[in-house]
């Protein structure tokens, strides 16, 4: 018995010593492999000159399916899936038409992407003449994802490709045809989705510059009764309509109103239904500022045809005229009724 506990523990002391073997050689291989990477001739630069940081006013996202642009107009980023890149890259967006789907981009987000497309890096140049499919740099590639800007003057691609095998290290070109590999600090903002990237408040706190100014006046119109809405409803909706209701600070609760308000959210653009100068809103409400600034929101319900809901898009106007659409859900719309409607 003893001889065979002996025999075991020699055997696990040689399995151990052979695990701590191949641990070793795999470190070896690692640091043999990161000695080669280092040796690869390397620059240090940023994929935007940050001379540049400030004259960037429209940055293309585009995968192999879809893409979206960020486009500065009046100081103001906005997002957008239907804007001509192309058409609109060698103008000046601070006087471009926005489209109907624009929508106020999270100005924190696109300044922290621009400081990342700005900053000084580590890049590693891989192939002068390289193939794109063995990097994944052709716009068919599930890895594909091209970012385009504008500078003034200035138009440059950058795309990207799939990561190197230790996934710490992304392929990309630029305006060469050289490819390079560099660290993957950018790819949190490599992202075609634009609520990604827009500011997500039914009221943008942009547009209406909310840190500075505050809401002293709400005017509310619902012009028709909604059954649906109503049996949702935590309360008896207005039997008369249309029915009016005018809210200011010595109405009851109105903080805690203008709060809720403010925190509504928007969802996703998804293309904008057209609407007919005939068309009555279900809706209107009117926001006053203190700075005597207005806001107003026409509601317009459709239906979605594939799961036969109700959404509805708001058309925004502030001030200057800008008009924005946007899209909300059922929810929302009914949340933003009992906020102003609800004694």
């Amino acid at each position: 018995m003893n001889a065979l506990l002996m025999k075991m523990k020699k055997n696990n002391f040689l399995a151990l010593r052979f695990i701590i073997l191949i641990i070793l050689i795999l470190i070896f291989i690692f640091h043999a492999f990161i000695k080669k990477q280092d040796s690869r001739k390397s620059v240090r630069t940023a994929f935007i000159n940050p001379k540049y940081f400030q004259t960037v006013n429209c940055i293309r996202l585009q995968d192999s399916k879809k893409g979206i642009v960020l486009i500065k107009s009046n100081g103001v980023w906005f997002v957008s899936s239907l804007y001509d890149y192309n058409s609109y890259s060698s103008k000046n967006t601070e006087t471009a038409i926005l489209p109907s789907d624009a929508l106020p981009a999270n100005a924190q987000t696109v300044d922290s992407f621009l400081k990342e497309l700005t900053k000084i890096r580590e890049i590693y140049q891989v192939s002068a003449s390289p193939v794109d499919y063995d990097y994944h740099l052709n716009a068919e590639s599930d890895d594909y994802l091209m970012v385009s800007y504008t500078a003034g003057e200035l138009n440059n691609d950058i795309i990207f490709g799939k990561y190197d095998f230790s996934g710490i290290n992304r392929y990309f070109k630029a305006s060469s045809k050289t490819v390079y590999e560099t660290d993957t600090e950018l790819d949190s903002f490599l992202s075609v989705s634009s609520q990604f990237w827009s500011e997500p408040y039914l009221i943008s706190h942009i547009m209406a510059n909310t840190s500075q100014d505050s809401i002293q006046r709400l005017e509310c119109l619902l012009n028709s009764k909604n059954e649906a809405l109503s049996a949702t409803l935590s309360f008896d909706m207005p039997s008369d309509i249309p029915a009016r209701k005018i809210l200011t600070p010595s109405s009851n609760e109105f903080e805690h109103k203008c709060s809720s308000l403010l925190e509504l959210r928007h969802g996703d653009i998804s293309g904008i239904p057209e609407i007919h100068d005939d068309m009555i809103p279900e809706m209107k409400v009117q926001v006053d500022f203190g700075s005597k600034q207005r806001i107003f929101m026409d509601f317009f319900r459709f239906e979605e045809k594939s799961s036969q809901t109700d959404y509805y898009i708001v058309r925004m106007k502030y001030k200057d005229n800008m008009v924005i659409y946007e899209r909300i859900s059922f929810w929302t719309y009914s949340k933003l009724v009992e906020i102003l409607f609800k004694s």
